[in-house]
C-alpha cells in the first residue's frame, strides 16, 4: 500500500501504514462526516476549527486510502483522542499549519502514535523536570548547539509513545512516566515505562524520530509478536 506523503514530509513507516501529510490550505471541510462536524464547540476559534479539519482531513484521505468510506465518522473520545473505525488503528498530530495522519489494518499492529513540533521554536514546559529525566537532560546537554533540537525530540518521541499508549492505558499513563534511551547504533529510542505499566512480552515498540529541516516527526509502532 503506497503511503501519500506532503511536500516536505516523508512517511517514517513501511508500506503497511498509510501516511498523509497536508497543510491547511489544503484541508478539505465538505469531506468530513456532519458527525465529526458536531464535534466542534459552536464557540471555537477560527484557529481552533482549521486545526481540527486539517487534521481531520489528514485521517479521512488515510482511511480513504485504506478503503474505508467517508459514510464512518472519526469520532472523538474522552481523552479528545480520536476513535477509529473498527478494525483500523491510527493517530493524527498538527504543528503550526502543517496536520499529519497514518493508519493501518494491519492486524499484526495492535496501535501506533505520531507528532510533529517544530524544534527551531520549541519552548519547554514549565514541567520540564518532571516530564525529563535526569539521564534525558544529560543527553540532550551533551551538545549545547544542539539542546533545543534534542529537547524538542525528546518531547515529540514521548507525545508519540503516549498516543499509541492511551488506547490501552487511558489516563493511568502520564507523558513524564515514559523514559527513552538513545541508541546510537540503532538511530532510535529505547522506550522504557513504570512498573503500573506492564507491557505483554509478545508486543514489542520503539519510538523513531526523523528530522526534516526545522520539523521532528516522531513514531511509535506498537506491534504483536509472531
Amino acid at each position: 500500500m503506497n503511503a501519500s506523503e506532503g511536500r516536505l514530509f516523508k512517511s517514517p513507516f513501511d508500506n503497511e501504514v498509510v501516511f498523509v501529510a497536508i497543510t491547511e490550505d489544503q484541508s478539505e471541510p465538505e469531506s468530513l462526516h456532519p458527525a465529526e462536524v458536531n464535534i466542534l464547540s459552536p464557540t471555537a476559534s477560527q484557529k481552533t476549527r482549521r486545526r481540527f479539519i486539517t487534521g481531520r482531513t489528514a485521517a479521512r484521505q488515510v482511511l480513504d486510502q485504506i478503503s474505508v468510506g467517508r459514510e464512518v465518522p472519526l469520532l472523538r473520545g474522552d481523552g479528545g483522542e480520536p476513535i477509529w473505525p473498527q478494525g483500523i488503528v491510527g493517530s493524527i498530530s498538527h504543528c503550526e499549519n502543517w496536520a499529519i495522519a497514518a493508519g493501518t489494518r494491519d492486524p499484526d499492529i495492535r496501535s501506533l502514535g505520531i507528532d510533529l513540533e517544530n524544534w527551531a521554536k520549541f519552548e519547554p514546559p514549565d514541567s520540564s523536570l518532571i516530564i525529563f529525566s535526569t539521564s534525558e537532560l544529560r543527553w540532550a546537554q551533551q551538545d549545547r548547539s544542539c539542546e533545543l533540537q534534542r529537547l524538542a525530540i525528546l518531547f515529540s518521541g514521548k507525545e508519540a509513545v503516549f498516543k499509541a499508549l492511551y488506547p490501552a492505558y487511558g489516563r493511568s499513563l502520564e507523558i513524564g512516566d515514559i523514559r527513552l534511551q538513545w541508541q546510537a547504533t540503532e538511530q532510535r529510542f529505547h522506550i522504557g515505562l513504570p512498573s503500573t505499566i506492564s507491557i505483554n512480552s509478545n508486543l514489542s515498540f520503539t519510538a523513531l524520530p526523523s528530522i526534516f529541516g526545522n520539523y521532528v516527526l516522531s513514531s511509535t509502532i506498537l506491534r504483536r509478536g509472531l
